[in-house]
């Protein structure tokens, strides 16, 4: 970590396959948020899968927003715990997947607009027929748009403007 300012894929994963590694899980996220913390200037990319409320709580005890910029990537939890990550300086990553259940599209409508990020991390989603490929970016931007009643050229300038502050809080100034 003491060689790059950006880290991921951490955190926890909740879910039936991997309760049992859970306090393995936990050790290693607690040390990686401590070592991040410590370092500062980091951006971390977080894996929450049943377990955003418990990601959050390592946040809040390990680490602080000016610090460590933490991004939930493929948030599935509700809108509540949204707010509580919004609180605590999240940011996060959407993928085109997230843009089709009703309940990751109330939460999608929820967030901040200055909190959005694209991802391009869906490895068992397609598109037409395809693997989803970093070049299908624009397809997650245009159902942003249209989610949030914006057009796609506003919710471009947003998602760049986000992806600035995103680099500009590890000293980046372009990307």
């Amino acid at each position: 970590m003491e060689d790059t300012s950006f880290v991921g894929e951490i955190g926890l994963d909740g879910s039936p396959q991997h309760r049992q590694t859970w306090n393995v899980q936990k050790q290693v996220f607690t040390r990686a948020l401590q070592t991040a913390q410590r370092l500062g200037d980091r951006v971390l990319s977080i894996h929450s899968r049943r377990a955003a409320r418990e990601v959050l709580a390592c946040l809040a005890e390990t680490t602080t927003s000016e610090r460590v910029r933490p991004i939930l990537h493929w948030f599935s939890d509700n809108v509540s715990v949204a707010k509580k990550a919004t609180e605590h300086g999240c940011y996060f990553s959407i993928n085109h997947r997230m843009l089709v259940a009703d309940s990751a599209i109330k939460v999608v409508r929820y967030l901040r607009s200055d909190r959005l990020l694209t991802e391009t991390d869906a490895p068992f989603t397609e598109i037409d027929g395809g693997k989803t490929e970093p070049r299908d970016v624009p397809t997650t931007i245009e159902k942003l748009a249209e989610l949030r009643a914006v057009s796609v050229a506003e919710m471009s300038e947003t998602l760049h403007a986000n992806a600035s502050r995103v680099f500009a809080f590890v000293g980046l100034d372009h990307y």
